[in-house]
C-alpha cells in the first residue's frame, strides 16, 4: 500500500489522504478562505475504516 490522495469532485476543499508509514486516513475541510488555521483534519486508524464506513452506510439508511 503507498500513501495516495484522493480529491471528492466538487468539493475541491476536501481531501482524503492514506498516510502509509503512520497507518491513518486524513481526511481534510478548508473552509476555502485558504488559511492554514482553517483547514479541519480528521485522522482515523486504517484498522478502523471498516467499521466507520458501515456506520455511515447505516446513517444513510436512515
Amino acid at each position: 500500500m503507498e500513501d495516495s490522495i484522493f480529491t471528492i469532485p466538487q468539493r475541491e476543499q476536501i481531501s482524503i489522504e492514506l498516510k502509509k508509514e503512520s497507518g491513518f486516513v486524513e481526511i481534510n475541510q478548508n473552509d476555502g478562505a485558504n488559511n492554514e488555521y482553517r483547514l479541519n483534519t480528521v485522522r482515523i486508524n486504517i484498522t478502523d475504516l471498516p467499521l466507520l464506513i458501515e456506520s455511515l452506510q447505516a446513517i444513510l439508511k436512515t
